[in-house]
């Protein structure tokens, strides 16, 4: 059985993922409260428009720290946070 994305991302990022934490130096800033009470908190370094570096952190479960990571390699990332601040 062909294992699918999201078990192949589950598999490989049990651990924290290099991108999870605060980010110093960090020139935007974004953090959300869930429907189920989770809260996830996005940084990023902008530097002259193109978005450098992005890290965030949640306090939730295995499943919203995947959402995050999720969320940071998605392609295109760095035009929807330049869309957002």
């Amino acid at each position: 059985m062909e294992e699918s994305t999201f078990e192949n991302l589950d598999r490989n990022y049990r651990k924290l993922p290099k991108t999870f934490g605060p980010l110093r130096g960090a020139n935007g800033n974004a953090k959300i409260i869930g429907p189920c009470g989770d809260t996830m908190e996005f940084w990023v370094y902008v530097e002259n428009d193109k978005v450098c570096m992005a890290t965030y952190t949640t306090d939730g479960c295995h499943h919203s720290i995947l959402c995050g990571h999720a969320a940071h390699i998605l392609p295109g990332i760095q035009d929807l946070i330049l869309l957002i601040q």
